[in-house]
């Protein structure tokens, strides 16, 4: 469900252990945004985590690539990481980007998670 590379603001990121408990018990936050990854086109999503409480969401568990405690600071990092994605590679085919990136993490079976706040890097257990 969720991306081992979450793009997070400061508040998200202090209070992550809480919203992913919460929302893995599919308990509507107020405030909180979530940054998913399309299963059927490979782009960006985005929407209340109330959504991730109706029965589709059950069945079909999202990518989360980010959380953010407002609509003004989830654009933002939309905007970051479509920047992000065509720096690297070249275009904008974000799933292929994602894919490339899980592909060398290490820590995925540590459980460990890195958090991108602000263009700063924090791990978290």
């Amino acid at each position: 469900m969720f991306c081992r590379e979450l793009y997070m603001d400061e508040y998200c990121a202090k209070h992550f252990r809480s919203i992913k408990k919460k929302m893995k018990n599919r308990t509507v936050q107020p405030g909180i945004y979530v940054i998913v990854l399309s299963k059927e086109n490979g782009r960006l999503e985005y929407m209340h985590n109330a959504f991730l409480c109706q029965k589709y969401y059950e069945a079909n568990p999202p990518f989360v690539l980010g959380l953010a405690h407002s609509k003004d600071v989830m654009l933002e990092m939309i905007q970051e990481i479509v920047e992000e994605v065509y720096t690297v590679r070249g275009d904008y085919d974000i799933r292929a980007y994602f894919k490339e990136k899980m592909e060398k993490i290490s820590y995925k079976k540590l459980k460990m998670y890195r958090f991108t706040i602000v263009g700063k890097e924090k791990k978290e257990s």
